[in-house]
């Protein structure tokens, strides 16, 4: 999906920033999901894998102060790339 969207946006370096699922999420296979999402980041050094273990996690999602938690992570990621 992501070379593909690359070609079709004829931009071939196109960054991309990506969560991590959370612990306390209640789907199953978070650890091989993160895991799958850092191995392809190790081969695509315009994907960038942000982590979220340290937001607070309702039962479901981040509720509203894990929501903002994330956005700020996130910007601030985007904000320190080269």
């Amino acid at each position: 999906m992501i070379d593909q969207l690359r070609v079709d946006l004829k931009q071939p370096d196109l960054r991309w920033f990506i969560t991590e699922q959370h612990q306390a999420a209640p789907w199953r296979n978070s650890d091989l999901i993160n895991a799958t999402l850092h191995e392809m980041a190790r081969g695509d050094a315009q994907v960038t894998i942000i982590k979220t273990s340290h937001l607070p996690h309702a039962k479901h999602h981040f509720g509203t102060k894990g929501t903002l938690l994330l956005g700020e992570t996130m910007a601030d990621v985007y904000l320190k790339q080269p």
